[in-house]
């Protein structure tokens, strides 16, 4: 028997090219390598990584060690200065109008709005900040002593991780994946469309929309 809160609509909202015309991994290693704080290779590294995303075939423990690597010793605090600095000159100018305009309108009209990315949420929090979501759900990162280890902690938020970390939200909030939408754009989004009462293709990986045009969702082309 479906309940209240088990029929509360949430709108999920995925970042890297949904929201920006970005991935924020890739430029956050950029933007550390050009700070001098990332390593030499940082960059190469990165763009395998990438190209591992895209193809669906990721290794997430060895990409979040690799990610995090700059983060060991230092304090959300210390981080968020960074972050804020990425977002300010990378991320900022990055973000597709069509997708603000929604998602403004839609924090109007009195909707539940959550961010959710497979970046970790330092990184993403800046975003978060300036567009003023309620929620966001991320990768996060282990911390001891106030200060982040180097290590991811808990569950990686991408494809069937983000399911479960979407579940854990409804546990919280209220909210069902039947009650649901979500805007996404990558391959590995497809779990989580096929699952949603309300589900969103944005600027759709060729993966993606194959499977928007068999399912008939809606195709949306921000730019």
């Amino acid at each position: 028997m479906e309940t209240a809160e088990s029929q509360k609509s949430v709108y999920f909202w995925d970042m890297d090219h949904t929201i920006i015309n970005n991935d924020c991994d890739v430029s956050w290693k950029e933007f550390l390598h050009a700070k001098g704080v990332a390593s030499s290779d940082a960059m190469d590294l990165a763009e395998n990584f990438y190209q591992d995303y895209l193809n669906n075939c990721l290794d997430q423990d060895e990409f979040m060690d690799f990610q995090l690597v700059e983060f060991k010793g230092k304090t959300f605090e210390e981080m968020l200065v960074l972050s804020r600095e990425h977002f300010s000159e990378v991320v900022k100018n990055k973000i597709y109008p069509q997708a603000e305009k929604e998602i403004r309108q839609q924090m109007q009209e009195g909707k539940l709005l959550c961010l959710i990315t497979a970046t970790n949420s330092v990184i993403a929090y800046a975003l978060k900040e300036y567009l003023g979501f309620d929620h966001m759900i991320a990768s996060e990162l282990e911390v001891i002593d106030n200060k982040y280890t180097g290590k991811a902690s808990g569950t990686y938020c991408l494809g069937n991780g983000k399911v479960s970390l979407m579940k854990d939200f409804f546990a919280i909030h209220g909210g069902s994946l039947a009650s649901s939408s979500y805007y996404g754009d990558s391959a590995a989004d497809v779990v989580i469309l096929e699952q949603v009462g309300h589900p969103f293709a944005v600027n759709p990986a060729p993966k993606l929309l194959a499977a928007a045009e068999l399912n008939n969702w809606p195709v949306i082309s921000f730019t």
